[in-house]
């Protein structure tokens, strides 16, 4: 009789654990991490599951965000939280207790939704008046550029290589090697710092450049040159309007397009590789009143120094097929 208890009890037991199986494969791991900065907090999730990523709707209420998931997840806690959270199945919530509002922004390499919550007293930094500068001619074009991530943020981390590390060094090389040329060119960080997506629009449009080139590694062997999109505002995808692209952004569509072509162009011939040209509603660059584009460079291409160095000069090459347009 014992025998036969201690065998139904193990097939029950033998049982649970499969159906909990079942149940743990469908649940994504979800990363969170969260930091107060001066006027606002920020809450970044990350998945390596990208349609995980891009499946998820977040809605605002009077005390809460609300995030909803694709699917169940097993949220996983990346150092002390500031933010006050409760989950249930699929859904996610943020408790807020003062008035507020908030900034989403679905990054990619990795797949991460960054929500920045601002309090409602906060006032709005103030765009100071951009410096006008008369662009005679090509060799007098204004170029910023931006090293992607930065501080707590490095981007993609594959075998110790930091992707906010590989493209400040890539954006400095590039510096030094246009002031060569006597072209006038600004960083928009100089050092492993943390530069907010509203801090780099405002320095750029600042300096009413000419072009804007954002740099970062990408998590593929292909390259990838991003360019503005209008987001349609609608039901699921209101909140995106805050990133809708400016109208300062909306005149410079075309030659961003075309700028991404030449610089496109001039890559695929030096490296015999695939070069991806995509249109997303990156909040970066449908916010900068220039011709932007975002370059995701390959890892191995960016190890080798002289690899490295191939690329600096067809970079430099991009940049005036364009300016001689």
């Amino acid at each position: 009789m014992l025998k036969k208890a201690i065998c139904i009890s193990l097939v029950v037991l033998s049982l649970l654990l499969s159906l909990k199986d079942a149940a743990d494969a469908g649940t994504v791991d979800l990363f969170m991490r969260s930091s107060k900065h001066e006027g606002f907090t920020r809450v970044v999730f990350e998945s390596v599951d990208e349609s995980f990523m891009k499946g998820s709707n977040v809605t605002q209420t009077q005390n809460q965000i609300k995030i909803k998931f694709p699917s169940r997840f097993n949220l996983i806690l990346q150092g002390k939280s500031v933010v006050e959270t409760s989950a249930n199945d699929s859904t996610l919530m943020v408790n807020c207790n003062a008035p507020f509002k908030i900034k989403v922004m679905y990054l990619y390499s990795p797949p991460r939704l960054s929500i920045d919550i601002i309090s409602g007293e906060a006032p709005e930094p103030k765009a100071q008046k951009p410096e006008t500068v008369k662009t005679e001619s090509p060799q007098n074009l204004r170029i910023i550029i931006d090293a992607g991530h930065g501080g707590y943020d490095a981007g993609i981390v594959s075998d110790n290589i930091r992707e906010k590390d590989i493209a400040l060094s890539l954006a400095r090389e590039l510096e030094s090697a246009l002031i060569k040329k006597n072209r006038p060119v600004y960083l928009t960080r100089r050092s492993d710092q943390f530069v907010s997506i509203r801090d780099r629009m405002l320095f750029a449009n600042q300096k009413a450049p000419d072009l804007f080139l954002s740099l970062h590694m990408s998590s593929s062997e292909s390259f990838v040159i991003y360019t503005s999109v209008r987001v349609e505002s609608g039901s699921e995808t209101h909140l995106t309007e805050e990133y809708d692209i400016r109208s300062s952004q909306r005149r410079f569509v075309e030659k961003s397009i075309s700028f991404a072509n030449d610089l496109g162009g001039v890559i695929k011939d030096e490296f015999n590789a695939e070069v991806l040209i995509r249109r997303l509603p990156l909040p970066l660059l449908n916010s900068v009143s220039a011709p932007a584009v975002m370059l995701e460079v390959p890892k191995s291409v960016l190890q080798d120094s002289e690899t490295k160095t191939r690329l600096l000069e067809t970079l430099l090459r991009g940049i005036a097929a364009y300016a001689g347009r």
